[in-house]
């Protein structure tokens, strides 16, 4: 009897603290409430896993045939090979690898992926139509570069999803009106050479999130049949 009085009296000191009123209905909505949010979240965790090993087959299914699919399509301009393959590709290799175990395959360049003695522009073709995400290394050696202006243009007319690497010095460059038009309305990362490190922003971790959400969406894509 004394225990149960000292928890009333506990009970009505909580409330003028709070200022506030607890009953009954109100518990039972805060408990459904909570509830809900738990089961949402699970749900949202669940289908994230499934989604990623729904990636995980996608890519690991590559066998070189008439089915391979890439990650990435990097587009560069080949005066920026050294650059490229100093400071980009290794880091996207290193987080295709993590992801996926597969990155020799994942991230299509020119010079891995082009079958020799084909033409260039149907070579450009067949790899932007097999790749999930457009990446482009913007240098003003890329705006001069008519390959890479193909390679922009395809990717917009084929609707691909596109991450920018902008060179922070190319901003006062006059830029090709197709990638204009992508500059307009997709976020992109800039980064510099200091000394021998490349600064990017925002961070690579960052920047692998957007390539993973526009793989996903590029799923969803293809399971919806647009």
């Amino acid at each position: 009897m004394k225990k149960l009085l000292n928890d009333m009296i506990n009970y009505c000191t909580l409330n003028e603290l709070l200022g506030v009123k607890i009953t009954i209905p109100s518990l039972i909505r805060i408990t459904l409430i909570c509830a809900y949010v738990i089961v949402r979240r699970r749900r949202i965790i669940k289908m994230k896993a499934l989604r990623g090993d729904t990636l995980l087959k996608r890519y690991n299914m590559n066998h070189g045939d008439e089915h391979e699919r890439y990650l990435i399509f990097l587009s560069f301009a080949g005066l920026d090979d050294e650059l490229v393959n100093t400071y980009i590709i290794p880091v996207l290799e290193k987080f295709v690898q993590e992801k996926f175990g597969n990155y020799d395959k994942l991230i299509c360049t020119g010079e891995r992926h082009f079958i020799p003695g084909q033409w260039i522009m149907k070579e450009i073709d067949r790899c932007l139509t097999r790749c999930d995400v457009f990446v482009m290394v913007v240098t003003k050696h890329f705006i001069q570069s008519e390959s890479c202006k193909y390679e922009v243009m395809l990717a917009k007319q084929k609707n691909k999803f596109k991450i920018l690497l902008v060179n922070e010095e190319v901003y006062q460059q006059k830029f090709p009106s197709a990638l204009t038009d992508i500059l307009k309305v997709c976020t992109r990362a800039t980064w510099k050479l200091h000394n021998t490190t490349l600064v990017i922003k925002p961070k690579w971790c960052t920047i692998f999130e957007g390539i993973l959400k526009a793989s996903l969406k590029t799923l969803e894509k293809v399971e919806e049949g647009i």
